[in-house]
């Protein structure tokens, strides 16, 4: 019985694995395929291949945009500007949001006066903070480093702050009794708590950071895949378009995956956090 059933969750996972490829090989088929059907590309767009490029040709802009070639010279350079810009702004909002949240949930008074003006800061459309960014900093990194640091502030922080609310009451009391400062208490016993929620919120905020950044080069023009990006779609290059969307997809996977695992090593003590 206990041999059985890692062979039958082993082969559930198998017919899993073959069904996903095989979505896929049809999805791909039907890209490549069907917008080869005339009657079809003249009733709809999203049948045309001025519209919708072939798999085919977007795999070889692809590997164009990687290695460089004469028409298309290698976007590795813009592709590590944004991933530049969105890790340093990705780290700067986690840390920050962090520390606030520490500091907010470990002062009651604190809370009360300032935590209402973040609330309504962060119900702000994020994107009416580039224009303010752009202003301030200019049209360079440092607004794509600025607006992915809001962000990923906002998703943090919020986190950070109620793990900080969620120790029990009877926890800090005894570490009182047992002679502990607040100081203490904060740094000893509060700060484990906000680290766990802020490591939790790690993958969305890695996503958020790289959107951040993308959004800020696409309407500011500061250097980056974005910047390529708009270029192209100013262009009608669908195909050069849905090859950069498909890199930077393949960044914010990249991102995000490096965040889960290091949430999993960092929350490996904690079974709901190793288990999300």
């Amino acid at each position: 019985m206990s041999m059985a059933m890692p062979r039958a969750r082993s082969r559930g996972v198998t017919r899993l694995r073959v069904t996903q490829v095989v979505v896929l090989v049809v999805l791909l088929g039907a890209w490549q395929l069907l917008p080869a059907i005339e009657p079809l590309a003249q009733q709809f767009k999203f049948f045309n291949r001025f519209f919708v490029s072939s798999p085919v040709a977007v795999a070889q802009r692809i590997v164009e945009l990687a290695v460089g070639s004469p028409v298309y010279p290698s976007a590795l350079p813009l592709l590590g500007i944004t991933v530049r810009d969105s890790v340093i702004g990705i780290v700067i909002g986690v840390i920050v949001g962090a520390l606030l949240g520490l500091l907010l949930s470990a002062s009651q008074l604190a809370a009360s006066v300032f935590r209402p003006f973040i609330a309504t800061l962060s119900a702000v459309p994020r994107i009416a903070f580039i224009p303010i960014v752009v202003v301030i900093a200019g049209p360079t990194s440092q607004s794509s480093i600025v607006v992915a640091a809001l962000v990923v502030f906002f998703a943090t922080f919020f986190n950070a702050y109620e793990g900080g609310r969620t120790i029990r009451p009877e926890l800090l009391d005894n570490v009182y009794l047992l002679g502990a400062s607040p100081a203490t208490s904060m740094w000893r016993v509060r700060l484990p708590f906000v680290l766990a929620w802020t490591v939790v919120a790690l993958p969305a905020a890695a996503a958020f950071g790289l959107v951040g950044t993308v959004v800020v080069q696409v309407l500011t023009g500061v250097p980056g895949i974005g910047q390529l990006l708009i270029t192209s779609m100013q262009a009608a290059d669908a195909t050069t378009t849905i090859a950069l969307a498909i890199m930077l997809a393949a960044l914010g996977l990249a991102l995000t995956g490096i965040a889960t695992l290091l949430r999993r090593t960092l929350l490996f003590w904690w079974v709901e956090g190793a288990a999300s």
